[in-house]
């Protein structure tokens, strides 16, 4: 998937649980542009960039630069979830993305994307 380096970093330093998992994870994340991944958290990780990417990589759908990135953290956080049992306990913690700091005064217009 192509990024846009600009609205990339835009998008994730617009939202500090956003801000947060990428500094967190960006080393791992560096080491997924490879197409022979054979570590399960890895693989994990790649699915949860891409599902950001999709939020972050949407264009002119009258979305704001800060609701693409609540969203994307939604994102990352449901594929948390839903992998969960399958992540070591150093990816458990370390992929977490806590995505309702900072959001109890903040009103988002959340658009379902799939």
């Amino acid at each position: 998937m192509k990024i846009d380096n600009i609205i990339f970093e835009k998008v994730v330093n617009s939202y500090e649980p956003l801000k947060d998992w990428y500094l967190k994870n960006q080393d791992e994340i560096a080491l997924i542009e490879s197409d022979t991944i054979n570590n399960s958290d890895l693989n994990i990780l790649k699915k949860m960039i891409i599902s950001a990417l999709e939020w972050i990589n949407m264009v002119d759908v009258g979305i704001s630069i800060h609701a693409k990135a609540f969203n994307a953290s939604e994102s990352i956080y449901k594929i948390y979830k839903q992998e969960y049992d399958n992540l070591s306990e150093s990816a458990r913690e370390k992929y977490f993305i806590n995505v309702h700091q900072n959001t109890k005064n903040n009103r988002l217009i959340i658009v379902k994307h799939e």
